[in-house]
């Protein structure tokens, strides 16, 4: 939760300052009002200074993986956990989250509950996180319930990579075979050109095409560089801030091959390993599925799991509501139904999950080995009809002069 710093006037008359917490600035002020502190000055509390910001990296996913599988080693010794907090929190070299367990350690040592001074910190720690300590707190199972999050940390980070493999590697052959024809045409080409010159007889169409390519890339070279990168970054803006655009982008990338099924698959490896989790941990099936629905990136696909967290919620039977959605798979829903009718719902999406691990393995394979002979494919075709535009006026020449 963010901080605010202060300074005014109390109901005595005498001058106070000091920093507050609350959800937003003007929650703040309401505070403070009913304090009555008759306010000076309210600001946003910088968690670092310019230095620190510039200097520190951001708080990524392995950083939290990292502290909760040393948190379940501490807690497996038997140490306190406000001690393991401090261990670690000493050990931790990322400047911004060790700040954040500063505050967790200090909120505890106050005297409040674990997961709500972990939940003050959201931005961070997600709320399957949040939940589970809860549980682990209240049922005196923390250590079980911080081994849970180790293995949901690892199993998500395992099928995102496997995911981002998939979908990168593509990105990543296109911009090497663009940049590869940049060079030819920039540096390699003109050098014929200036060949060409001295000939003084009619080239054929094939190099007059790529020379004239060759030329525009040369005048144009800080206009295109600017041009893609005008239109990345309109693309990152435009991503980040308009909802519609995202939602667009995502019906999109679920109607490519393979990559779409890829997306599908994933999502549904995910949200059911992420449900077996928490319903395993204790939480009744719409808590659970309101906070998996949370964890779901694809607005297409959360939308879809929000109807049937809706709709059971609304009574609806959980293998009805499941059988709604059109991106959740025929095999799926009757396991789940199967599941929830012999009462190993819990097992049952491990079950599935697992499956569906496997099946996100065999696709990444899939796309990898279609990507690289077409890249291959690409690369001939490119290559091969610069070199023969170069070369085509060569031979021509020599065989002119042989018949000479």
């Amino acid at each position: 939760m963010p901080e605010f710093n202060y300074s005014g006037i109390n109901n005595s008359g005498n001058a106070v300052a000091g920093s507050i917490e609350a959800s937003d600035i003007a929650n703040a002020r309401r505070i403070l009002e009913t304090q009555g502190v008759m306010i000076k000055s309210l600001k946003t509390r910088p968690n670092l200074t310019l230095k620190e910001w510039l200097t520190t990296k951001k708080i990524k996913e392995k950083d939290i993986f990292l502290f909760t599988k040393y948190l379940g080693v501490v807690l497996r010794a038997g140490i306190p956990i406000l001690k393991c907090i401090d261990i670690l929190h000493n050990q931790v070299e990322n400047l911004r989250f060790k700040k954040k367990l500063a505050k967790v350690k200090s909120d505890v040592e106050g005297g409040l509950p674990l997961a709500e001074a972990f939940g003050k910190h959201d931005d961070i720690f997600p709320s399957i996180y949040i939940n589970l300590l809860h549980v682990g707190e209240e049922s005196g199972l923390l250590f079980e319930m911080v081994m849970r999050l180790t293995s949901f940390y690892e199993k998500n980070s395992a099928l995102r990579k496997k995911v981002k493999k998939a979908t990168i590697y593509p990105i990543v052959i296109i911009v090497i075979a663009f940049f590869i024809t940049i060079f030819l045409l920039f540096v390699i080409v003109p050098k014929f050109e200036e060949m060409f010159a001295s000939f003084g007889s009619t080239l054929p169409g094939i190099t007059l095409f790529v020379l004239g390519l060759s030329r525009f890339v040369q005048n144009n070279i800080l206009y295109i560089i600017g041009g893609i990168f005008g239109v990345i970054t309109s693309y990152k803006y435009i991503y980040k801030k308009s909802f519609k655009f995202r939602r667009t982008i995502d019906v999109l990338t679920m109607k490519i091959p393979l990559i779409g099924p890829l997306v599908i698959k994933y999502a549904v490896a995910s949200f059911t390993s992420n449900l077996g989790i928490l319903l395993k941990a204790g939480l009744p099936i719409t808590k659970a599925m309101n906070i998996t629905v949370n964890t779901i990136d694809n607005i297409v696909i959360n939308e879809q799991m929000s109807q049937v967290k809706e709709d059971v919620e609304g009574g609806i039977n959980i293998t009805d509501a499941f059988r709604k959605a059109p991106v959740m798979p025929t095999m799926v829903v009757e396991m789940i139904n199967i599941g929830d009718q012999s009462g190993i719902l819990e097992d049952m999406l491990t079950n599935i999950s697992e499956f569906y691990e496997e099946e996100v393995d065999s696709l990444v394979d899939a796309v990898t080995g279609m990507i690289e002979p077409i890249f291959m494919l690409f690369l001939g075709v490119v290559i091969g009809t610069l070199v023969l535009s170069m070369f085509l006026p060569i031979f021509k020449m020599s065989q002119a002069v042989k018949m000479e």
